[in-house]
């Protein structure tokens, strides 16, 4: 090879640090801000009276928008959709801080709706351009980008905790200045950096990756509902868990308690993105699925004054696998890799849709505390797809 076209070939090679640290960065501010949500929840039910469906409904129509993400992903493999990443920080921040005083159920849903039109502009082109300025570091490029979205979603709850008790809820506008300021720095520093993939080959059509991708994809697909199921019963509905079940009455608690879980899920993230890299991918999901089932149904078991000791165990195994699985798809379709998260993210937005819709329900009728055994239930069978899927499948890249 010469010299001209090894160059050309470096930068495509190397792993850029700088504009992975912009990326993540902005991601850690993003989530930071979408992490409000479910701290805010006991006050948004009590405010305008709503019920455990009511509550679900919400949290489903802040996913309807996955529908736009495989179009997203289309696209981004074509055209460079980057300012989708360096605006919706800013967006998210605006929306998400006007949750806490909406005054009527409505309005509350709409809001939800642009919430997670935001969320999924965001996260739908990050990850392509993060695996193209990966170079053959993609499996570390990953866990550094979900360790910093569950950075966000540690810190989140714990910024909207001291805004709530520093200026109240009413207040919680004035936080949104770190949002555009963060999409002022991605501007500065990403604005002549494309979001489409940099992929040697042209993106294969969307039938040639239908076709590719249905079998592997249809295995992944249920093996992410049970995981989703788990994920959205601790992440979304903790708050909720241990103000109604456990009996923790302040804003503060339940905010400590999230914040705890994604914060041991930073280290799980981080460390099993590392490894998809050297151990074999299949293992680190056998192993991350027999611990977080059986953790979680501990933490469900034991006193409240010892949950503490558990929700570090279950963040960090519960919460360790989407970098994995991002890696998979990322590196299985390297033609395609911004329709492949895409896809991947569509999974997930559209079962924690489905998972949020059922869990309202049941919560109703039976408690949530039945909400959480079924999860876990749920949970439990996700291991059996994973058995199934090719070795090719899971170790490319």
């Amino acid at each position: 090879m010469s010299q001209a076209s090894s160059s050309a070939s470096r930068p495509q090679d190397d792993f850029q640090i700088g504009q992975i640290a912009t990326i993540t960065g902005g991601h850690t501010i993003h989530d930071a801000f979408s992490a409000f949500f479910p701290p805010l929840l006991p006050h948004i039910q009590t405010q305008l009276g709503l019920s455990y469906s009511q509550i679900g409904h919400v949290n489903a129509v802040m996913q309807i928008p996955f529908l736009l993400t495989l179009v997203l992903g289309w696209l981004a493999d074509r055209f460079s959709i980057r300012n989708f990443v360096i605006f919706t920080p800013g967006i998210t921040a605006t929306l998400v801080v006007s949750l806490g005083i909406l005054p009527s159920y409505p309005l509350l849903l709409a809001t939800a709706l642009l919430l997670g039109l935001s969320v999924a502009a965001f996260h739908a082109p990050a990850p392509a351009m993060i695996s193209n300025v990966s170079g053959r570091r993609v499996g570390l490029g990953m866990s550094l980008f979900m360790g910093s979205g569950e950075l966000g979603r540690t810190i989140g709850p714990l910024v909207a905790a001291v805004g709530v008790a520093w200026i109240g809820v009413q207040g919680l506008w004035q936080l949104c200045i770190v949002g555009w300021l963060a999409t002022a720095v991605l501007y500065w520093r990403l604005h002549m950096v494309g979001a489409k993939s940099q992929q040697r080959a042209t993106p294969h059509s969307l039938r040639v990756f239908v076709a590719q991708a249905a079998p592997m994809m249809a295995l992944l697909t249920l093996m992410v509902v049970g995981r989703t199921f788990l994920q959205t019963a601790f992440t979304t509905y903790l708050p909720l868990y241990m103000r109604d079940v456990r009996g923790m009455t302040t804003f503060t608690e339940g905010a400590i308690t999230l914040s705890i879980l994604e914060g041991a899920g930073v280290l799980g993230a981080l460390l099993a993105g590392y490894l998809a890299d050297h151990v074999p991918r299949r293992v680190l999901l056998l192993t991350a699925f027999c611990f977080a089932t059986p953790l979680a149904w501990a933490f469900t078991q034991v006193p409240t004054e010892y949950i503490y000791w558990m929700l570090p165990a279950v963040g960090f195994f519960s919460l360790s696998t989407t970098p994995v699985i991002f890696t998979i798809v990322l590196t299985r379709f390297p033609r395609n890799r911004a329709l492949a998260s895409a896809s991947f993210m569509s999974m997930g937005v559209g079962s924690r849709a489905l998972a949020n819709w059922i869990m309202g329900l049941v919560a109703d009728t039976y408690g949530l505390e039945a909400v959480y055994t079924m999860c876990i239930i749920i949970a439990a069978l996700a291991i059996i797809p994973l058995l199934f899927m090719r070795r090719e499948d899971l170790e490319q890249g």
